[in-house]
């Protein structure tokens, strides 16, 4: 069961945003530097108040406070219908086994978040948020993978076989074009097994990782140190960016491989 937000985790998460704003950090900091190359430590006072008044600024900022929301409550931003649940029975075991696995990954870091006295409230969307793209790109890997079953590479390499012993013959008969479309069918089919190898090595290093994210959780909640809690939750943020990256990649070599 999801772990209840409450509207003081809203509000930590609004203070976190804006405190951590890298503006705001910026800002402030330029300004500190500035007083003690110049020796005027008067402005170190003044890096305090920008900085106060930035925060402030982000913290009842309207489209700021959406974003936070949206991200402490699990909400989409995206208009679209209702994703589709993947079925992990349909998918080819070497992809099955990888969604089940970042499904009990993420499964255990919730676990860990609900028993926390901590929050978390960063992470968890983003945990969420990680395995919905590992499962977009299983699907996209499942397309593959059913497109390179249904191919009959022996037949593809036994004709070209043929065409090209035709080719060099003293007659030869094979249209060259015909040759170069089987050449270029070939080697598509190669870039494509190979991208799905990859993609499948990536789910692999990606479940790895969510491993020790749970265990960084862990060691946050004995220590009851929130602290930690946005840099992980970039960290994760970044994964999923990996991992939607390829996920397009794969669809892109998917759509143009040669019929």
């Amino acid at each position: 069961m999801a772990r209840e937000v409450t509207r003081s985790d809203l509000q930590r998460a609004l203070v976190v945003n804006a405190a951590t704003k890298p503006v705001t950090i910026g800002v402030s900091a330029a300004v500190v530097v500035a007083g003690l190359l110049l020796g005027q430590l008067w402005l170190v006072g003044v890096a305090v108040v920008v900085y106060l008044v930035l925060a402030a600024l982000t913290f009842f900022d309207g489209g700021e406070a959406e974003k936070v929301g949206d991200r402490v409550y699990g909400r989409s931003r995206s208009a679209g219908p209702e994703r589709k649940a993947l079925k992990a029975g349909d998918l080819a075991p070497p992809i099955r086994d990888q969604v089940l696995r970042a499904r009990r990954e993420a499964k255990t870091v919730r676990d860990t978040i609900a028993g926390s006295s901590l929050s978390f409230s960063e992470v968890g969307p983003e945990i969420d948020a990680l395995v919905e793209a590992i499962e977009k790109i299983a699907g996209r890997a499942q397309r593959v993978w059913s497109y390179l079953e249904a191919q009959d590479v022996a037949g593809l390499d036994r004709r070209l076989a043929e065409l090209e012993a035709t080719a060099s013959g003293p007659h030869p008969s094979a249209s060259s074009g015909t040759l170069a479309a089987l050449r270029d069918q070939r080697a598509a089919l190669e870039d494509l097994s190979g991208i799905l190898n990859r993609s499948l090595g990536q789910m692999e290093e990606v479940n790895a990782q969510l491993g020790g994210v749970n265990a960084r959780l862990v060691r946050m909640a004995v220590a009851e140190e929130e602290a930690g809690e946005h840099a992980l939750a970039g960290d994760v943020r970044g994964l999923r960016e990996q991992v939607e990256a390829t996920a397009a990649g794969l669809e892109a070599a998917y759509g143009d491989t040669p019929g």
